[in-house]
């Protein structure tokens, strides 16, 4: 364990060998009760993101944090003996191309279709495409949410997006997955075009893969 003082905080960095390090991330990233090759799966993802993110948070003093901003590493209280033993046994294997670790992004349920990366991030890379996902039976393929417009108009607002009561959100383009990329926004004093991720933010949605319907036969309550 190393303490650094930051300002007026001290950041708690712990340092550990990879190997050690995905014990605590295989269970906090998938069930340890998932059968053993999904988890030997999960462990060559795991293994090839962190040795392809070292460095990430470099300017905190350390390489990966412990939140789904890289991965969730849950520390050894989170350990089991099944998950441990996948990890043992791919020890040191990971995902290359052209001699380079892959950074493998994963995620826990796409809704059915993944995304390009170019339509996520801005580089195109050949191995994250959009393509058919089997996971329709997660709790997660399918949801639905409903927001009160006066709720939106405030929180659009707030993002510098101003065009009154709100009367209509119209989907303007989406990606080869079905995600929206652009969406009209229309109210009293105007209408703007702004992007499917600022929607989602703004609305607290799960993704941008998503209908939208006004409730109550009108457009006043998207």
């Amino acid at each position: 364990l190393e303490l650094r003082p930051r300002g007026n905080t001290v950041t708690a960095v712990n340092i550990v060998d990879v190997e050690h390090y995905l014990y605590g991330v295989v269970p906090s990233e998938m069930s340890a009760s998932w059968p053993g090759s999904a988890l030997q799966s999960q462990a060559v993802a795991a293994r090839s993101y962190a040795l392809a993110s070292l460095g990430k948070h470099t300017s905190r003093g350390y390489d990966i944090c412990d939140t789904d901003d890289c991965q969730v590493y849950a520390g050894a209280g989170a350990e089991s003996t099944r998950s441990n033993s996948a990890v043992d046994a791919t020890r040191g294997v990971v995902l290359t191309k052209q001699g380079k670790v892959l950074a493998a992004y994963f995620h826990s349920s796409s809704g059915g279709y993944t995304e390009n990366s170019e339509d996520v991030w801005v580089q195109k890379l050949s191995h994250i495409r959009a393509v058919a996902d089997f996971d329709q039976n997660s709790p997660h393929y399918a949801w639905y949410k409903n927001v009160a417009a006066a709720t939106l108009e405030s929180r659009l607002a707030s993002r510098g997006v101003r065009v009154g009561k709100l009367k209509s959100l119209n989907p303007v383009s989406r990606s080869y997955s079905g995600r929206i990329q652009k969406v009209q926004v229309v109210g009293a004093a105007g209408s703007t075009t702004i992007s499917g991720e600022t929607l989602r933010v703004a609305a607290g949605l799960a993704s941008t893969l998503f209908n939208l319907a006004p409730r109550g036969g009108t457009t006043e309550q998207p």
